[in-house]
C-alpha cells in the first residue's frame, strides 16, 4: 500500500530540518515582501502629499495600524456594500455608491489613526484624497469575476 506521506517519513531528521525551515523562510520573506510593498507604497505617497511624519517607525506603526484596523473596517463596508446593493440598480450607480462608502469608511480609519498618533501629521485635504486614491488602487487591483 502506498501513501503519500511515505516519502516524508523516509527523511532522515536533518532533511525534515531543512525541508522545514526552507517553507518557513518562503513563507516569511512572502509576508515581509507584501509588507515591505505597502510600506514603502504609503512612504511614497506621503512623500508625493507632504505628509510630515517623525519617524520611519511611526510611518510603520502607521502602516500596520491602518492594516490590522482595515481588516475589521474592511468586513463592515463590504456587508454594507453587499446590502445596499440589493437597493440599487446600475452599474455605475452602484460603483458610486461603493466609493462613497469605502471612501468614507477609509478616511474614517485613516483620520482616527492620524488624530491618535501624535507623530505623524495629516491635513484634511489629503486625508480625503488618500482615501479615493486607496479606493482606486483597490478597484484596479481587485478580482474582475465580480
Amino acid at each position: 500500500m502506498s501513501n503519500d506521506n511515505s516519502s516524508f517519513r523516509d527523511m532522515n531528521f536533518k532533511d525534515k530540518v531543512l525541508a522545514v525551515t526552507t517553507i518557513l523562510f518562503l513563507i516569511v520573506f512572502s509576508i515581509s515582501f507584501v509588507l515591505g510593498i505597502a510600506y514603502f507604497g504609503f512612504a511614497g505617497i506621503f512623500s508625493l502629499l507632504g505628509v510630515n511624519y517623525n519617524s520611519f517607525y511611526s510611518l510603520l506603526i502607521f502602516v500596520a495600524s491602518y492594516y490590522l484596523v482595515g481588516i475589521i473596517t474592511d468586513i463592515f463596508s463590504k456587508a454594507i456594500v453587499r446590502v445596499s446593493s440589493q437597493f440599487i440598480s446600475g452599474k455605475w450607480n452602484l460603483l458610486f455608491a461603493r466609493m462613497m462608502i469605502d471612501c468614507t469608511v477609509t478616511w474614517l480609519l485613516i483620520f482616527t489613526i492620524d488624530e491618535i498618533m501624535h507623530s505623524i501629521t495629516i491635513p484634511f485635504p489629503i486625508e480625503i484624497l488618500l482615501a479615493v486614491l486607496l479606493f482606486i488602487i483597490g478597484v484596479a487591483l481587485e478580482d474582475k469575476k465580480d
